[in-house]
C-alpha cells in the first residue's frame, strides 16, 4: 500500500475532524441574545426567526433551532430571494435531521426545490444523502450520494464520503458508496491510500469513543498495520521533530549555563593554585 504524506494525511485526518458532532456553544452568543428578544417583541416577523434560526445552528444549538425555524417553515415563499428560501429551508432539514426526527427531515427535504446554483446544488444533495441514509432509505440516498461525489475532485468526494459514512453503514449502504469512492479513484494508489487511511481513523475514532466493555473488540490486526504503514513517512517526521526540539533546548540550557560552570571551574582551579 502507498504510504502518505503529511499534507495528505493531514487532508484525511481534516475530513475526519469535520465529520465528528460538534459541541453546542457554551452559552448564547450576543447576535443570538439579540435577536431573542428582538422576537420576543416580535414574534410573528420572519426575518427575526430567520435570524434568531441562523444563531442558533451556527452554534450547534439544534432543539432551539428547530424550534424557533418551524413557526416559519410553512412561510419559507415569503422570503424575497430565492437564496434566503434555500438556505431557511436547508436549516430548518438539517435541525430536524440532528435531532433526529429524521422523517420530518425527509419531508422538509422534500420541498426544497433543486436549485440552479451547482454550489447550492452541491450542498443539497450532500445533507440529502445523510437524511435519507438516516431515515433507512437505502436507494434515495446512494442516489443522492452519487450527485455528491459525481465529477468532484477526489479530495472533496472524500469529505463527503466522510460526513456521510455513519448513516450509510447505518442504511446497509456502506459497501455500495464505498465501491463508487474506489471507482472515483480509478486505481490511483494515492487516493486509495487516502480512502483506506480515512477508514482506519475512523475506525480508531469509533472504538476510543467506546469502552472496552461496550465495543468488546479492536481493530482487525491487518487494519492498524495498514494505518500504520501509511503514515509511517509522517509518524517518522514528527519523531525527529521532537528530538530536534529536545536537542534545541539543551543546546539553549547549556548556552545558558555553561558559561557558568565554566567560570566556576576556573575559581576553584584559581583556589587549588592559591593554596
Amino acid at each position: 500500500m502507498k504510504t502518505l504524506d503529511n499534507k495528505d494525511f493531514a487532508s484525511v485526518e481534516s475530513h475526519v475532524k469535520a465529520a465528528e458532532k460538534l459541541d453546542a456553544a457554551p452559552s448564547r452568543t450576543n447576535s443570538a441574545q439579540v435577536a431573542k428578544v428582538a422576537l420576543e417583541q416580535d414574534p410573528f416577523n420572519l426575518d427575526l426567526i430567520e435570524d434568531l434560526g441562523r444563531c442558533y445552528s451556527e452554534a450547534s444549538h439544534w432543539t432551539q433551532a428547530r424550534n424557533v425555524m418551524m413557526r416559519g417553515r410553512h412561510r419559507v415563499k415569503e422570503l424575497p430571494s430565492e437564496d434566503r428560501r434555500f438556505n431557511f429551508a436547508m436549516r430548518i432539514c438539517e435541525a430536524e435531521y440532528q435531532c433526529k426526527h429524521f422523517k420530518d427531515a425527509v419531508a422538509v427535504l422534500e420541498e426544497i426545490n433543486e436549485p440552479s446554483d451547482p454550489d447550492s446544488a452541491f450542498a443539497r444533495a450532500q445533507l440529502a444523502c445523510r437524511v435519507y441514509a438516516a431515515a433507512k432509505q437505502k436507494q434515495r440516498a446512494l442516489k443522492e450520494f452519487h450527485r455528491a461525489v459525481g465529477g468532484r475532485e477526489f479530495d472533496v468526494a472524500l469529505r463527503t464520503w466522510c460526513l456521510a459514512r455513519l448513516d450509510l453503514e447505518a442504511a446497509g449502504a456502506l459497501e455500495t458508496a464505498k465501491c463508487m469512492m474506489e471507482r472515483l479513484a480509478d486505481g490511483d494508489e494515492r487516493f486509495l491510500a487516502q480512502l483506506g487511511t480515512l477508514e482506519d481513523l475512523v475506525t480508531a475514532e469509533n472504538e476510543t469513543s467506546k469502552t472496552a466493555a461496550e465495543s468488546g473488540r479492536s481493530a482487525p490486526l491487518w487494519r492498524k498495520l495498514r494505518t500504520w504503514w501509511a503514515t509511517l513517512p509522517l509518524r517518522l517526521q514528527r519523531l525527529s521533530s521532537r528530538a530536534d526540539g529536545s536537542m534545541r533546548q539543551c543546546w539553549r540550557a547549556w548556552s545558558k549555563f555553561g558559561g557558568v560552570v565554566g567560570q566556576l571551574c576556573k575559581s576553584i582551579s584559581l583556589v587549588k593554585f592559591l593554596r
